[in-house]
C-alpha cells in the first residue's frame, strides 16, 4: 500500500493503531491485527490530503501554534520562537501545543529544534489559514526579531538571527507600515543586507532586499528620505 516508503509507513501504521485495527494484546504478549480489514482500507495518494485531516483533528490552539511554527519554514531553534512569544500573534505558542505536536508525529524534537518530518505536512500547516493572516504574522515574526536582536545592538545585522527577521519581514509582501521611524530604520537595514548580499554575488537575494526597503519607504519615499530612497534605487 506504501510501495516501500518509509514516511508513508510510519504514518499509515500510526493511522492503523489510531483505528484499533492494531493493537497490542496483554494476554496474548503480541500485536494483533485483522488483515481483512488493512487490505480493505484505502491508502490515500494524496498525503497532503491525510495530513490535513489530522491536523484538522487537533484542539484549535494547536493547529494555530503549527501554522505559526510552519512560517519558518521546515524547521525553528526554540531561542528563535522564545523572541517572538509577547506579540498577540506568538501568544499561540506553549510548550503544551509543541509536546501534544511531537505525540501527535506532526512535529520532530531534535535537541532544541522543532522539525516538521516532511515538507508536506509544513505545507498543510502553512496553508490552513488564509494568505493575509500568514503575511501578518511573517511580518509580526520579523518585526520582533529585528526590533529585540538588531535594532537593539545585541546581535550583528548580518548574523543568522538578523537574516530570520529580514527573510520572514520580506515574505510579509505589501504590509502596510504607518510608522515613518520604523520604515526607515527597516528601509536601512535592508540596504545595508542588500550591498552586503551584491558583495557576495547573491544578486536575485539582494534586489529582494532592496526592492522591500524601497515599498517600506512608500510612495512618499523621496520626500520621507530623499538620500536613503536615492542609495536604494541605485544599488537595486
Amino acid at each position: 500500500k506504501t510501495l516501500g516508503n518509509p514516511f508513508h509507513v510510519k504514518i499509515f501504521m500510526a493511522m492503523l493503531s489510531e483505528e484499533n485495527c492494531l493493537k497490542y494484546s496483554l494476554k496474548e504478549r503480541r500485536w494483533i491485527w485483522n488483515i481483512d480489514d488493512i487490505h480493505q482500507r484505502s491508502m490515500i495518494q494524496d498525503l497532503a490530503l491525510v495530513l490535513a485531516q489530522k491536523l484538522l483533528r487537533l484542539p484549535d490552539e494547536v493547529q494555530d501554534a503549527l501554522t505559526f511554527v510552519s512560517c519558518f519554514g521546515r524547521s525553528v531553534h526554540r531561542d528563535v520562537l522564545e523572541i517572538t512569544t509577547e506579540t498577540e500573534s506568538c501568544a499561540v505558542i506553549s510548550d503544551r501545543c509543541l509536546v501534544l505536536a511531537v505525540e501527535e508525529r506532526i512535529l520532530e524534537k531534535s535537541g532544541e529544534t522543532y522539525t516538521f518530518p516532511h515538507d508536506l505536512i509544513q505545507q498543510a500547516a502553512y496553508e490552513r489559514v488564509s494568505k493575509e493572516k500568514t503575511r501578518i504574522i511573517h511580518f509580526h515574526i520579523g518585526l520582533q526579531i529585528l526590533m529585540k536582536a538588531v535594532f537593539t545592538g545585541h546581535v550583528d545585522p548580518f548574523s543568522p538571527l538578523s537574516f530570520i527577521g529580514i527573510e520572514q519581514i520580506t515574505k510579509a509582501d505589501d504590509f502596510e507600515l504607518k510608522n515613518s521611524e520604523l520604515r526607515i530604520s527597516l528601509s536601512e537595514l535592508l540596504l545595508r543586507v542588500g550591498r552586503r548580499a551584491i558583495r557576495t554575488a547573491a544578486f536575485p537575494s539582494a534586489l529582494t532586499y532592496l526592492e522591500k526597503g524601497i515599498s517600506f519607504l512608500g510612495d512618499n519615499g523621496w520626500d520621507l528620505n530623499h538620500e536613503l530612497c536615492l542609495h536604494l534605487h541605485e544599488s537595486a
